[in-house]
């Protein structure tokens, strides 16, 4: 999904630096759905939908699995955090997209990913 969400923001015109924060953040999304959401449950699916808009690209990401509560998660920078190996995820997908949203679903949960399309990426 990674590849298919960068070759997405390239074709866009979108510089290749920014279009591989997008797949990053595809990256991280998909493994939060299939770990976390789907917990790794080979029958369940994961969806990927792409979108252009004018000035935006938006991009959801949405799993079959239970849920997701917000509630739990805990900030990566405190210092207990910082040796764990995981627990990164959403801190860093919101630090490469300009809005994150989270949905439950009913089974599952979509996420969804902007990035604003600025210079000539916004005008094509």
């Amino acid at each position: 999904m990674e590849e298919i969400a960068l070759r997405f923001a390239l074709d866009t015109g979108i510089q290749p630096l920014i279009a591989n924060d997008i797949g990053f953040a595809v990256r991280e999304a998909t493994a939060n759905a299939v770990i976390h959401g789907n917990r790794e449950n080979a029958t369940k699916e994961v969806y990927l939908t792409l979108e252009r808009r004018p000035g935006i690209l938006e991009l959801r990401v949405r799993d079959e699995g239970g849920g997701f509560d917000m509630t739990g998660l805990t900030d990566p920078r405190a210092s207990d955090n910082l040796l764990k190996q995981t627990g990164r995820g959403i801190f860093l997908i919101r630090h490469f997209m300009d809005e994150v949203q989270f949905r439950n679903t009913e089974p599952g949960t979509e996420v969804r990913l902007v990035k604003y399309l600025r210079g000539p990426a916004a005008r094509a």
